[in-house]
């Protein structure tokens, strides 16, 4: 958090646009690993932001994933599930498989915190499994899944291990509104999701 602070604060917002908007990135993605998501959410808005008059799709889209996090962790679940689905259309190329599994992770998040653990077993089981997986988030979706109970980690059996990541974003995208979801907004466009510190 400091390294980005302090490169932030000696480039000013006057700095090459793609390199301001990167640092926001990273500041908030760490604000809300260190529990701030308000703070976070000020810094990812400024990376979305910036990102998009940069014309950056990927990083607008990185931010936008990033925003779905914090609404979760606010438990404004209605907005981070928009969040996701949203960037769930936008990432479904067939060279897009880092930001996807990216995705799948975070819907686990999403499920978890929407009382359907034994799903976010599910997720996090395909996440882990899957090849292209690198070592972070392999890391990740496993101790995410032993925060879980032993009962709904053991619901994930030999079907759902071998489950597809497509399977799982076609979960994501095909989830009904959440009550008190808000209007959709405009779409960040592009792809691309920078993996979990």
């Amino acid at each position: 958090r400091l390294a980005f602070e302090d490169s932030l604060r000696q480039l000013g917002p006057e700095g090459t646009p793609w390199v301001v908007a990167y640092l926001e990135y990273g500041l908030g993605v760490s604000m809300l690993e260190l529990g701030e998501p308000a703070r976070a959410q000020r810094h990812l808005d400024a990376a979305r932001r910036r990102a998009a008059a940069a014309d950056l799709p990927h990083m607008a889209v990185a931010a936008a994933v990033a925003l779905a996090r914090v609404a979760v962790a606010a438990d404004r679940l209605g907005e981070g599930l928009q969040g996701l689905r949203a960037a769930a259309a936008a990432c479904a190329g067939p060279d897009d498989v880092e930001e996807r599994l990216n995705l799948a992770l975070y819907y686990g998040e999403w499920l978890r915190a929407a009382g359907r653990a034994a799903q976010a077993a599910r997720a996090w089981s395909v996440v882990e499994a899957h090849g292209a997986a690198d070592a972070g988030l392999r890391r990740t979706a496993r101790r995410w899944a032993e925060t879980l109970s032993v009962a709904d980690r053991a619901a994930v059996g030999p079907e759902a291990r071998a489950a597809l990541l497509d399977e799982v974003l076609d979960a994501l995208r095909a989830e009904p509104p959440w009550p008190g979801e808000p209007p959709p907004a405009p779409a960040a466009g592009g792809a691309g999701s920078p993996s979990p510190t």
